[in-house]
């Protein structure tokens, strides 16, 4: 088994993913000569910057992100929904996130319409959907969103 790491990017934990470099254009006429790049990076984002949990490295960054989570503000309030939601979202620079987009191309698109700086990342979990704006999580069970939610 794969060890559990810690993407220094978007803060998705899992196993990395295996990643070819190139559009697919240029995949299909290497292939044959086998001079495509081939990497494993976040299996959200797909940055290659994935981090062993267990280092000091990883450490931080479990912190580091648990620390935002935390500090991101979180209310149910009447209209508000817990709902279960998979998909590509956008953390711009700056504001609320956006989605989620069915395809990672539609993520990025949005993420260029955005302010810029930001980043696509791919999250499944339980989220809390407030009334016009974006969707909070995710947390790993609807009872936790919940909590969360009222301790706002």
């Amino acid at each position: 088994m794969k060890p559990q790491m810690i993407c220094a990017n978007c803060g998705l934990r899992g196993v990395p993913k295996n990643y070819t470099r190139g559009n697919a254009y240029i995949k299909v006429v290497t292939w044959p000569l086998s001079t495509f790049a081939r990497y494993q990076g976040c299996p959200g984002c797909g940055a290659e910057n994935m981090v062993p949990l267990d280092s000091p490295r990883g450490r931080q960054l479990v912190e580091a992100f648990a620390k935002f989570e935390a500090e991101r503000p979180r209310t149910l309030r009447l209209g508000d929904e817990v709902c279960y939601l998979k998909g590509w979202f956008v953390r711009p620079a700056s504001g609320p996130d956006l989605g989620p987009f069915t395809t990672r191309e539609e993520a990025e698109e949005a993420e260029r319409g955005s302010a810029g700086a930001g980043y696509v990342y791919f999250a499944e979990g339980w989220f809390i959907r407030p009334i016009n704006s974006p969707p909070l999580g995710p947390f790993q069970t609807r009872d936790e969103a919940e909590t969360t939610g009222r301790k706002g």
